[in-house]
């Protein structure tokens, strides 16, 4: 159980890095700069967005691919915050 508050903790502390990231273009540009999770995970990985959307398309039942979608459109910062959330709800310490 350590392992995934670990891991939560991580994904929290990346939403919040992506958060100051696009703050820090905001501020920089003068206009408000949103990266979505697709423009985030090419930096990380050139061509990783690519392949999850065609992994979606072909992979998953044909409801998915919209939900995928619309998921890979949000800013970078909500679907790994909530992703953290979610984990550090769930594995949370019980008394």
């Amino acid at each position: 159980m350590f392992i995934f508050r670990v891991i939560a903790l991580i994904t929290i502390a990346a939403a919040l890095m992506l958060l100051g990231a696009d703050a820090l273009s905001s501020l920089e540009g003068g206009e408000m700069t949103m990266r979505s999770l697709t423009e985030a995970l090419d930096l990380v990985s050139p061509g990783i967005a690519g392949t999850v959307q065609s992994f979606s398309e072909s992979g998953l039942p044909e409801f998915a691919s919209p939900a995928v979608s619309t998921i890979m459109a949000l800013p970078g910062w909500i679907p790994v915050g909530l992703l953290g959330l979610l984990l550090a709800f769930i594995f949370r310490i019980r008394h």
